[in-house]
């Protein structure tokens, strides 16, 4: 499978096993960049390819998101997105977890460039609410072939009800949870804050 970018460089995938694949990126036919990624194996590997503007260079990079996993119950699944710098295609990627890629945490532009909503599942509690399941994200920038959280931008949390179990099942593109109203920003250190909280286990 090959995905051929409007930059001029093409992105295949080659599976190696039942669980394994290798990404290939091409410029004219030759090899510039390869990259092994795993999987389950109890389901068809999702991948999508993308060519956006992460930093604020002229050239297009190349995103690449492969789901590695499902969960049971709610169905949370496990992405590795990856960035390769296009102005360097030769260098290596640049990759982080998402949970729910595509609908809770994207790529958002954010005028010349975009930056990555990574979110994921986490258990915290309020002293008021108790204990509960809360979906956590922060903004990553993309500079000089590497993300780092904005710190311009909070992490942000909103408590998983019923009302966002409604939002998020019905979703068949990215929900912009971020702006909604319960959605709130979280000052460390609290149970939530990456440095501190653990992900929730599947």
């Amino acid at each position: 499978m090959c995905a051929r970018l409007s930059n001029g460089l093409t992105v295949c995938q080659c599976t190696t096993s039942p669980q394994a694949a290798d990404f290939v990126v091409q410029r004219n036919g030759r090899e510039v960049q390869r990259w092994s990624d795993s999987y389950s194996g109890l389901f068809p590997q999702e991948v999508r390819v993308a060519a956006a503007h992460l930093d604020t260079g002229n050239v297009e990079d190349i995103v690449v998101a492969t789901r590695n996993g499902l969960s049971n119950g709610m169905v949370r699944q496990y992405w590795t997105v990856c960035a390769i710098n296009g102005a360097n295609p030769a260098s290596p990627p640049e990759c982080v977890g998402v949970e729910d890629y595509g609908i809770m945490g994207y790529l958002v532009g954010t005028g010349q460039h975009c930056d990555l909503l990574e979110t994921h599942w986490r258990e915290g509690s309020e002293p008021s609410r108790g204990d509960g399941l809360y979906l956590v994200g922060r903004w990553l920038r993309y500079d000089q072939g590497k993300f780092s959280p904005d710190p311009a931008q909070p992490l942000l949390a909103r408590r998983y009800l019923y009302s966002f179990e409604r939002d998020r099942g019905s979703a068949s593109a990215p929900l912009p949870w971020y702006l909604d109203t319960r959605t709130r920003p979280v000052i460390c250190p609290d149970p939530l804050c990456e440095e501190e909280a653990k992900p929730a286990s599947r």
